[in-house]
């Protein structure tokens, strides 16, 4: 059930700790019979954001465990999925990041449902994460030609080249599709890859085409291409790929048509799947050509629930005005908390004439940095430090000076901005000795104040604590 891609760890020195567990899911439905539906859950995670135990003196481990509960919101009924994502790594591999991918299969009777996924890491229960969404699940009959939901791929490979790292869980007739549950694409491979199956097609001399087409986040056709079936009586998947090189960055959605070829086209089924695709070599579409409804639209915040927007603005608000704070309070609709965080950093944006809001992804890089970096103990968010929160405030700093712990004194940093407030200074303290940094001392506006911080909390091994501002 489990496949892992190793990642080049450039930045981050040796650790077994890292960010909080942040897991991607996504789902397809394929036939299963007429009155119910063969249902893929597919989820990804780094593995930097799990705690690895030493099994033996070459390896360590860590799991992840997971439930679903899907409630039937027709007949009242329940379904409930217990499993377990066990990852084992070599302990000369700790230099290495791995990106974990797995599959869970459910067959479920036709109907709308509530969605509960809850992960956690074994043995440390505050890792976790809780997601709630809505499903919509159909059947597939035995006549009609239709087309299932579409898998989005972050790997295709032929069943013939044998890879013993590949599963049997990911394979699909005669290809291993690795599955890409956070539906991003890059530059670096830009290429849409995905698979899907087509049902009940007539053996005859009628002519059926996929009808491929890529939109725009305000729906507007940029790619279309017609691909022939294959003419036989038997349910079949296929895999396809589509060159996205030309396409800045953006949201899109791929649409799926099984046509007809008669007098008249006719449109027998049509799937659509939406996607982010990020171009580093090709200048993002104007803002102009859009309203501001669109753009909305576009965002990653139209999608957003309850939870994850109060979450999001957690953070923000180590960065927003007073004013800001005080108008997200009053909020109690999720559209208008949706609205209000696409605003938040519509005013932020740098340059406005480009869909890439260069603000956000600058904050973005910062939230991922301190969830790395400034981790420690149970705590796997990194923003919610000290150091995070004034990373984030003030972002790098001009000059950063480490001292480790040395006999009884304490490991400190001091970070130093030049262009700030006419050069500030921040210090910083490992007061308990498990890497929290701890801000005892900076001489910017509206910080904690302690010019003896050095006696106090480096030199004075009696302090075990103090009211962190």
């Amino acid at each position: 059930m489990k496949f892992t891609i190793k990642i080049l760890l450039f930045l981050l020195p040796f650790m077994l700790h890292a960010g909080q567990l942040e897991v991607n899911f996504d789902y397809a439905l394929f036939k299963y019979n007429e009155d119910s539906t063969f249902i893929e859950l597919y989820y990804t995670m780094l593995d930097s954001t799990l705690t690895y135990n030493k099994i033996d003196t070459d390896l360590m481990s860590a799991q992840v465990n997971f439930e679903i509960n899907l409630n039937h919101l027709q007949k009242g009924t329940n379904e409930k999925a217990v499993w377990y994502h066990n990852q084992t790594k070599n302990i000369q591999d700790s230099n290495l990041i791995y990106s974990l991918f797995g599959v869970k299969q459910i067959i479920l009777p036709k109907g709308d449902y509530s969605v509960e996924v809850k992960c956690s890491e074994e043995g440390n229960p505050d890792n976790s994460q809780l997601l709630n969404e809505e499903l919509s699940v159909r059947t597939y009959d035995d006549e009609s030609p239709s087309l299932s939901k579409i898998e989005m791929a972050n790997m295709i490979e032929n069943k013939n080249e044998e890879d013993p790292n590949l599963s049997d869980i990911f394979l699909k007739g005669q290809y291993y599709v690795i599955p890409n549950p956070s539906l991003e694409y890059y530059s670096s491979d830009p290429n849409l890859k995905f698979y899907f199956e087509t049902y009940n097609l007539p053996h005859s001399d009628k002519e059926f085409v996929y009808v491929l087409s890529i939109l725009d986040g305000a729906s507007r056709e940029i790619f279309k291409t017609k691909i022939k079936t294959w003419k036989n009586t038997e349910d079949h998947g296929r895999t396809l790929s589509v060159p996205l090189d030309l396409v800045p960055t953006g949201v899109y959605f791929l649409k799926l048509e099984l046509v007809e070829q008669f007098k008249k086209p006719e449109v027998l089924d049509f799937t659509v799947k939406k996607f982010y695709y990020y171009n580093e070599f090709l200048t993002p579409e104007l803002k102009t050509n859009f309203t501001e409804d669109q753009l909305f639209e576009m965002s990653e915040f139209a999608t957003m629930d309850e939870k994850t927007a109060n979450y999001e603005f957690r953070k923000y608000s180590i960065i927003a005005r007073p004013i800001e704070i005080d108008q997200w309070e009053k909020m109690t609709e999720l559209p208008g908390k949706q609205r209000f965080l696409y605003r938040f950093w519509s005013m932020r944006d740098v340059d406005s004439s480009t869909v890439s809001n260069e603000a956000k992804i600058i904050f973005d890089e910062r939230v991922k940095y301190a969830n790395t970096f400034f981790n420690y103990g149970i705590n796997k968010v990194g923003w919610n430090t000290d150091r995070g929160r004034i990373l984030l405030k003030y972002g790098e700093p001009t000059q950063l000076d480490r001292q480790a712990a040395n006999g009884t004194d304490r490991a400190y940093e001091e970070w130093f901005y030049a262009e700030i407030q006419g050069g500030v200074k921040f210090n910083f303290v490992d007061v308990m000795g498990y890497g929290n940094y701890i801000l005892v001392h900076s001489d910017a506006l509206g910080e904690i104040r302690n010019s003896n911080w050095y006696n106090d909390y480096v030199k004075n091994q009696k302090a075990s604590g103090f009211n962190n501002q």
